[in-house]
């Protein structure tokens, strides 16, 4: 009796090693629907994740899938209603990285309806149990932002605002108008985002953590649309990290 209830604890202690060990990493593949239509292409791709823990693997892809519909459709149908309602699209899925339990994706976004627009989306998840990782569990982001990103923000907001003056002063075919949108609306703006810059939206690669600003412009704005993306490589946020990457 004593024998066996030692081996079904060792059975269990060696199967939880098994699953953490499995969990440390993942196979990813792709799953891919694609159409051209008068020389328009419709494309998304999304991956499957297989980490070797059903619970696990069945969560994140659930909410990969949840990620693209709009609706309760499955896929292959958000897919033909998108081709409706757009002239084209193309959604991709990028691992940008998979070790130590966990994973991060991020996407690119490409749809052309009365105007084209691109954006980038990011997301984390936990290969441990499956859920998506908030920053404040991978960096001490108050100290981190004190000592590091704040300066960097300002730095580069500070350029693309001398940028806009300078396009201001330059522009002697500009209206009055036009002169007051530099001004009164672009200038502002970019003060507005750097003042309400937050850490929500980052992705994690091999070498670096890129944080992305969530300040909309419309694609009418999109000249005007500053670089809004923050990447610090691991090695000069290496104290700040509260896991290891």
């Amino acid at each position: 009796m004593y024998r066996k209830i030692a081996v079904f604890i060792i059975f269990q202690v060696v199967f939880s090693l098994g699953i953490k060990i499995n969990c440390q990493t993942a196979n990813v593949d792709f799953i891919s629907l694609d159409s051209a239509i008068n020389n328009t292409n419709f494309y998304i791709s999304y991956p499957v994740i297989n980490s070797g823990n059903l619970l696990i693997d069945s969560t994140i892809n659930q909410s990969l899938v949840n990620n693209i519909l709009q609706s309760s459709n499955t896929v292959e149908d958000e897919f033909v209603e998108m081709m409706n309602s757009f002239h084209s699209f193309e959604i991709n899925h990028e691992i940008t990285y998979n070790k130590n339990g966990i994973l991060s994706i991020l996407y690119s976004i490409y749809i052309c309806s009365g105007n084209c627009d691109y954006t980038q989306l990011p997301i984390v998840y936990s290969l441990i149990n499956g859920k998506k990782l908030e920053i404040n569990s991978i960096l001490d982001t108050t100290n981190l932002y004190q000592n590091i990103i704040k300066k960097e923000i300002e730095k580069q907001y500070q350029e693309n605002i001398n940028r806009i003056i300078k396009e201001d002063i330059e522009c002697n075919q500009c209206s009055e108008s036009e002169h007051e949108f530099y001004n009164n609306y672009v200038i502002p703006k970019y003060k507005s985002c750097m003042s309400e810059f937050t850490f929500d939206e980052f992705c994690i690669h091999n070498n670096e953590i890129t944080f992305f600003s969530d300040c909309f412009f419309s694609s009418a704005e999109k000249q005007y649309r500053p670089e809004l993306d923050y990447s610090f490589s691991l090695d000069l946020i290496k104290a700040y990290l509260k896991v290891d990457l």
